[in-house]
């Protein structure tokens, strides 16, 4: 059975947005290893950027630093897609990419078999 952890800032990700991750980490499992949907495991994690560090920075200070970014807003309140979404993950990557050499870390992993 794979297992998948995917987390991201809790930054106003929306129920479809989630739902989407769900059904395209399955369906990756499922048309590159052959995996079976129904037993593939799905968890979508949110963090606050006060707990996710880039570098030896939280993300809510680095985040501070980008130019024209707006302060953090709620789930609740945040509009829906999030805001400044495209200008924020550019400024998080150079960040992340700076922090680690230059070199952009991704994480897979897959408990058990089918």
């Amino acid at each position: 059975m794979p297992y998948v952890n995917i987390k991201v800032t809790d930054e106003g990700v929306t129920k479809e947005q989630k739902a989407a991750l769900i059904q395209g980490a399955t369906a990756l499992l499922q048309n590159v290893l052959n995996k079976n949907p129904a037993t593939t495991v799905v968890v979508v994690e949110e963090v606050p950027t006060d707990n996710w560090g880039i570098g030896g920075e939280q993300v809510t200070e680095l985040r501070r630093r980008i130019p024209g970014r707006r302060p953090h807003t709620s789930p609740a309140s945040a509009p829906t897609g999030g805001f400044g979404r495209s200008a924020a993950r550019g400024g998080l990557l150079a960040a992340h990419e700076e922090a680690c050499g230059g070199r952009v870390r991704r994480s897979y992993s897959e408990a058990g078999t089918t």
